[in-house]
């Protein structure tokens, strides 16, 4: 199993995480199923998918793409054009932006070996000379407003870049941001898997699972990892996690049947 580790959730495993989480337990609603808003039921704390006009807005997004060429050179010399192309409407640039300032931020804590060797950010990213810890704040903003207006990969990076912007001290002084944070996490990864996003199967199966970002619930995090396995060829081990293997076999039917209708919805997009 991925360790929580990995997703940038060190600093909340302490005392805050652990408190938090005693608070988000929650059992397997009987009348889970999928809806055209992602996975439903009186127990998953989801949030409404994207509304008629964020998906009317995405064929703009979409069109301003096809534009962007990724910059060269220090991330500094590069921020007000970014800037300026992310507030017009491109996501690809938000995104761009995004990935180099949470970079930059990970290196300039002692981390550039995890960014460069794991994560697969922007190689120009490295390059940090000139950025401001303002500059650095703003990845939060730029990773936001990319995944609001339904970039994929923005919604499947939130839970892990601003999981990791997080300190136990964060936590203590401002609950309600972290729940934010939370209910954000959820809201986004619902909405890649929705689109049929294996990347949001596999997170959102491991955060069900750990029980910390969002409500323990070990029958979505089976059936999310199901529909991982099925989306990608990947192999039967990676359903090797004790908590599945404790899963009633009654669990795990229902599960295989949520997961059959997240892959259904993957041939509509």
């Amino acid at each position: 199993m991925e360790p929580i580790a990995r997703w940038g959730l060190v600093a909340l495993a302490i005392a805050a995480i652990a408190w938090f989480a005693a608070t988000q337990r929650a059992p397997v609603a009987a009348d889970t199923q999928v809806s055209g808003k992602g996975v439903s039921g009186t127990a998953n704390g989801m949030l409404p998918a994207q509304s008629p006009a964020a998906a009317s807005q995405q064929s703009v997004v979409e069109a301003l793409a096809e534009k962007f060429v990724e910059p060269t050179g220090p991330l500094a010399d590069n921020l007000v054009q970014l800037s300026r192309d992310a507030e017009a409407g491109s996501n690809k640039a938000a995104y761009f932006l995004a990935t180099g300032l949470y970079a930059c931020r990970r290196i300039e804590r002692g981390n550039q070996v995890a960014v460069s060797d794991s994560e697969g950010l922007p190689g120009f990213s490295t390059d940090c000379r000139g950025l401001t810890p303002e500059d650095l704040a703003a990845f939060k903003h730029w990773l936001q407003l990319a995944a609001d207006r339904g970039d994929i990969e923005a919604q499947v990076s939130y839970a892990l870049f601003v999981g990791d912007s997080f300190s136990v001290q964060d936590a203590l002084r401002d609950p309600a941001a972290l729940e934010d944070y939370k209910r954000r996490a959820i809201d986004y990864l619902n909405r890649a898997a929705a689109a049929g996003s294996p990347a949001a199967f596999r997170r959102l199966s491991i955060l069900y699972g750990e029980g910390v970002v969002a409500p323990q619930n070990y029958t979505l995090a089976y059936a999310y990892r199901m529909a991982y396995m099925n989306a990608t060829g990947a192999p039967a081990a990676d359903l090797d996690e004790t908590y599945f293997s404790a899963l009633p076999e009654e669990e795990k039917e229902r599960a295989r049947k949520l997961a059959q209708q997240l892959n259904s919805r993957m041939a509509t997009h």
